[in-house]
């Protein structure tokens, strides 16, 4: 079906469809435990790369202002781009990491002076729910020293996985429409058959599907850096002996 795209009900119907599954099976509601597999085929396949369309550039700005430490993330920041962090790290006046003692010795010697801010720490921010609402998870940034004036820092990040409802469409290349149905085919078939030579070629399918689309995604990265990292505090390019602007 190239070109076609799904929503969780309409991805369940025709996995309902192609695997022949009756609706109402013993132990619970077929469609409901598909519609499980269905999500966490989503939030596996969107998440398990760097894909390029996961990519927010030029859009989100890290607004630093006068005696203020402290930002949030937008809502629906996933990571730091290892790949922009890695081209900007070495001119780069402001460095970031996740490591927050290391964060804090910088803040300790920062601590009597203001000034461009040289660290940002990145840490989780649990905002709780008022009533019955429920929590809600993000990041935010917290920067030393304290800014003198207004900073401006262009972010290029890695949006988190959005909330999939039942009749959204997700917002990726029609590619991926493919790769997810294939991939929550063969999780459904190792669920609901007991055949599993069928479900072991569904499942090679899919993976080499997935592997290639990982292949071509990297392909359209030009000059990449090797010093580009995983982990925020690979990110900072510094040891812990070292300062931000390149003193020790």
């Amino acid at each position: 079906m190239a070109g076609h795209t799904w929503t969780k009900t309409t991805l369940a119907a025709q996995i309902v469809g192609e695997l022949n599954i009756q609706r109402n099976a013993a132990g619970g509601s077929v469609p409901d435990r598909l519609g499980n597999i269905i999500l966490e085929c989503f939030d596996d396949l969107y998440e398990r790369e760097d894909w390029i369309f996961r990519r927010r550039a030029d859009t989100t700005t890290l607004v630093m202002v006068a005696n203020d430490t402290k930002y949030t993330a937008p809502t629906d920041f996933g990571k730091l781009d290892p790949r922009w962090l890695g081209e900007t790290s070495k001119e780069s006046w402001l460095q970031f990491t996740d490591d927050e003692q290391f964060f804090a010795r910088f803040q300790y010697d920062d601590i009597d002076r203001t000034g461009r801010p040289r660290l940002a720490l990145i840490r989780p921010l649990i905002t709780e729910g008022e009533g019955e609402a429920a929590d809600t998870y993000g990041y935010e940034f917290l920067i030393t020293p304290t800014p003198d004036k207004s900073y401006n820092y262009p972010l290029v990040y890695l949006c988190t996985v959005p909330t999939l409802g039942a009749t959204d469409i997700p917002v990726w290349p029609t590619k991926f429409h493919r790769l997810w149905h294939h991939y929550a085919l063969a999780r459904a078939m190792r669920h609901f058959r007991r055949d599993p030579e069928a479900w072991k070629e569904a499942w090679a399918f899919s993976q080499a599907e997935i592997k290639q689309a990982v292949k071509q995604n990297n392909e359209t990265l030009v000059n990449r850096p090797t010093e580009a990292r995983d982990h925020y505090q690979d990110h900072a390019m510094l040891t812990s002996s070292q300062h931000a602007d390149g003193t020790h």
